[in-house]
């Protein structure tokens, strides 16, 4: 009779990823194979376009759930963490490399050194001649383009507490300077985003009906003001409603439920 070996949740969890991995791996392949064999495509086999097009729905799918898992236990990380301090201090780290936080239409961003360069020696000008309360409220900033716009995200310290119009006139002159840079680039007529996280609601926010006079204001300069928990309050919704009503179930996907829900933790060699 075979040993049996028990193996700790860690390693299931590790024997679960590396099949999906290969799963996903192998789908990749077996698609590339088919759309090497496209010039093949005649009158008489063109169903074998609609099988390209249902393997790639399948394998989007199955590809994408799998990103949206993966992205939700980062999100679930970042709510146990718990000091204000070291939370604001991951985000400042990864958030520009994973815009998917603020927004899940907003994937990779696409980095132009030339571009990158231009608008933040502007933000920078703007920066240097705003009061010293203004620069010290500051703890980072980002540029990036991504979803067909130009978007730029101010990180401030989360123990500030700040106005609305001292925002406002701050990201008015982001904007007139980032915007300079565009027109002068050709690019002036490309949307611009602007993104303040801030650790503390804004002053003006407990007047009645103050925080929606604050959102209307800075919507007119395509900006909004968005809080650390906020921030990771939305991305957690967004994907487990993703999750919770994603019922796509091809055979990619079936095969990766499969995976998930199968116990490892004891395996006959």
């Amino acid at each position: 009779m075979g040993k049996i070996y028990r193996l700790h949740t860690k390693d299931s969890d590790q024997t679960r990823q590396l099949l999906i991995g290969s799963l996903l791996a192998f789908e990749s392949l077996k698609l590339r194979n088919l759309l090497d064999r496209i010039e093949e495509i005649s009158v008489d086999n063109i169903d074998m376009i609609s099988d390209l097009f249902v393997q790639l729905d399948d394998l989007e799918a199955s590809v994408y759930y799998q990103i949206s898992k993966e992205r939700l236990e980062v999100i679930r990380k970042l709510t146990e963490l718990v000091d204000t301090g070291v939370r604001e201090r991951v985000i400042q780290e990864h958030l520009y490399e994973h815009l998917w936080l603020l927004d899940p239409s907003w994937e990779r961003a696409t980095h132009t050194e030339r571009m990158e360069k231009r608008i933040y020696n502007a933000l920078e000008g703007v920066y240097q001649n705003l009061p010293e309360n203004e620069r010290n409220s500051r703890l980072d900033i980002h540029y990036a383009t991504t979803a067909n716009k130009h978007v730029i995200i101010e990180l401030k310290r989360a123990t500030r507490r700040l106005r609305t119009p001292d925002i406002y006139n701050q990201i008015y002159k982001y904007h007139e300077a980032a915007t300079n840079v565009l027109i002068e680039m050709g690019k002036g007529n490309q949307p611009l985003e602007f993104v303040c996280l801030v650790g503390r609601q804004l002053i003006d926010w407990s007047n009645h009906g103050g925080k929606l006079r604050s959102d209307r204001s800075l919507k007119a300069l395509d900006a909004r003001v968005v809080m650390y928990d906020e921030l990771i309050e939305n991305a957690l919704k967004a994907y487990q409603d993703y999750i919770d009503s994603e019922n796509k179930v091809g055979r990619v996907y079936d095969l990766i439920m499969r995976i998930r829900d199968e116990d490892f933790r004891s395996m006959s060699p």
